[in-house]
């Protein structure tokens, strides 16, 4: 299947019924081509954030372990995050600090974790 020589020619295609092992070679070759996929599993939509936290903006309803990879891979994917829980916010500064800009109502535990990992992020702080 040309899929499997060639992940982009997804964006080509309509309506390809994919395996889940297909759809996570796929995404492993770029998390970005999960917008391509009709209902990806939740193994699928690991493999994605696990090669590109971002492509947590293709998964609205991602449910938290999903989430948490995400800001692993890049703590900014919690931009992208609807009320994204306590564990997720501390583990998205910890990646990277600058991601407590996108906090909402930041406890001082993520605000301080966030400035020890970069200075920086002070100017986010609130308390």
């Amino acid at each position: 299947m040309r899929i499997m020589r060639d992940p982009y020619y997804i964006k080509q295609t309509k309506n390809l019924a994919l395996t889940i092992e297909q759809q996570q070679t796929v995404v492993r070759k770029d998390g970005l081509l999960i917008q391509y996929l009709q209902q990806a599993s939740k193994e699928v939509q690991q493999e994605a954030v696990k090669q590109n936290g971002l492509a947590i903006l293709y998964l609205p309803q991602a449910p938290k372990e999903v989430q948490l990879e995400a800001v692993k891979q890049n703590g900014l994917a919690i931009q992208f995050i609807p009320q994204p829980s306590y564990v997720v916010q501390l583990m998205a500064v910890n990646q990277n600090g600058m991601a407590l800009q996108f906090i909402k109502d930041a406890s001082y535990m993520v605000e301080a974790t966030a400035i020890v990992k970069t200075p920086l992020a002070r100017l986010y702080a609130k308390q």
